[in-house]
């Protein structure tokens, strides 16, 4: 985000694992350190509350902290659904389903999440990412984040993930064995390393997926060497990524 010559990041990822988190730092950060105007765009109005609620209590845990800081939240009786006020960044809210909260508002930042899950237009008009991303046109060092959990074919994330980016990969190192590898979430179906590198012990021999209750008592990871990561070694594998 605070690389200028950055001017977009996708972030194709499983649901659950901190994305809405990310994107809420990246807004408070901008507040922090580049305030600008910006909107954020979620699939419907119920989103855009929860997710104003959420950026106002990571910012009120900031301003908590008793730091100098840019950033300041309303009294609650002010909070709404046309923009999140976090200080010197105003933050329009919008939503798939309403192209006029899409329209007419120059902005540095969007970001989008969840777009695979946005109701689409027939027309390039209608598409909310695509309403969404012209908002930036008036700045020379405008920034677009999307997001989402990748849907069956199209998927927006997917194409925006593969066409328009680096394709960053999570590295992570075994705490057992050190083998640094990708971090997935399905193990390799066949080849060197079938069986290994994803997430074991949530599926029958049959392949069906176990009951919910069995699937959280057995699941464990298992690296590309074969080392079985249970859930007490989880948290220290992800920080040394």
């Amino acid at each position: 985000i605070w690389d200028p010559e950055v001017r977009g990041v996708s972030v194709f990822a499983a649901t659950q694992i901190g994305k809405t988190l990310m994107l809420i730092g990246s807004i408070l950060w901008c507040a922090e350190n580049a305030p600008a105007p910006g909107m954020v765009v979620v699939p419907d109005r119920d989103a855009a509350i929860e997710l104003r609620d959420r950026i106002y209590a990571h910012a009120l845990a900031t301003v908590k902290r008793g730091r100098v800081s840019r950033i300041t939240v309303p009294p609650k009786r002010l909070w709404n659904t046309r923009y999140i006020d976090v200080g010197l960044l105003g933050v329009y809210l919008a939503w798939s389903g309403s192209q006029q909260r899409l329209r007419g508002r120059p902005c540095r930042y969007v970001w989008l999440s969840e777009i695979d899950v946005y109701s689409k237009g027939k027309k390039k008009a209608g598409d909310p990412i695509a309403a969404a991303q012209q908002r930036t046109k008036a700045f020379f060092r405008s920034f677009h984040w999307h997001e989402s959990s990748p849907s069956p074919e199209p998927s927006a994330i997917a194409d925006l993930e593969a066409e328009a980016s680096a394709r960053f990969r999570w590295q992570c190192q075994c705490p057992k064995c050190g083998k640094w590898q990708e971090l997935r979430f399905f193990p390799h179906a066949g080849g060197e390393y079938a069986g290994r590198g994803g997430i074991c012990g949530i599926k029958e021999e049959s392949g069906e997926y176990l009951h919910a209750e069995d699937a959280r008592a057995g699941a464990h990871y298992v690296c590309l060497n074969g080392c079985k990561i249970g859930n007490e070694l989880k948290q220290r594998m992800l920080e040394r990524g």
